[in-house]
């Protein structure tokens, strides 16, 4: 009996090393992954250290700030330049103002699970890669523990793993299905 339930418990604590090993590679190589995760987790903390001296409205201009500085501005994602989606460049200032009229942040109201949530998928807006099946696979996934489960440190840190974990499995698939297209086109 042990000789069966050791290996496996091996086994798996490899494979969990491994997972890990993906999310911090995720988060060490795309500067912009570990941002979308940053800033929306700790929104929180800062609006607290800037509550007593600034204007009631502060908290929505820093959130559409960070917003505008990951999509509407300039930077590598993978190979590509140029904004992200550049339909933002409109809708991001209609709802600042539709948003700042209430002067009240939602991002606030928010728990840690759907912070994860919201941090994964604008990281996944960031890359380009929402329509991956991978990417619909973490999130419905991450959206059903979300509504099973109480937010739970433990299984925030799961949450956190897999969405890393399936942003780098979304990049990877992507960067050699790009290899694999190249290489179909020059033997055509």
């Amino acid at each position: 009996m042990i000789s069966f339930v050791l290996p496996g418990m091996i086994a798996a604590l490899l494979m969990v090393l491994q997972l890990h090993k993906y999310a911090v590679r995720e988060l060490v190589t795309n500067y912009y992954v570990a941002f979308c995760f940053a800033f929306p987790c700790s929104f929180r903390f800062l609006v607290s250290l800037i509550t007593e001296w600034a204007p009631h409205w502060a908290p929505v201009c820093l959130w559409y700030s960070f917003l505008v500085q990951l999509f509407c501005t300039s930077g590598s994602t993978r190979d590509r330049s140029g904004p992200s989606v550049p339909i933002f460049r409109l809708l991001l200032p209609l709802a600042f103002v539709a948003e700042g009229v209430s002067s009240r942040s939602h991002l606030l109201d928010l728990n840690g699970a759907e912070l994860l949530l919201l941090s994964f998928v604008l990281a996944a807006m960031k890359m380009k890669i929402l329509s991956s099946p991978i990417f619909f696979l973490s999130w419905a996934s991450q959206v059903l523990m979300l509504a099973t489960t109480n937010p739970h440190p433990v299984m925030q840190y799961c949450q956190f793993m897999l969405a890393l974990t399936s942003l780098y499995a979304c990049e990877t698939a992507a960067s050699r299905g790009t290899v694999v297209g190249a290489a179909r086109a020059k033997l055509a």
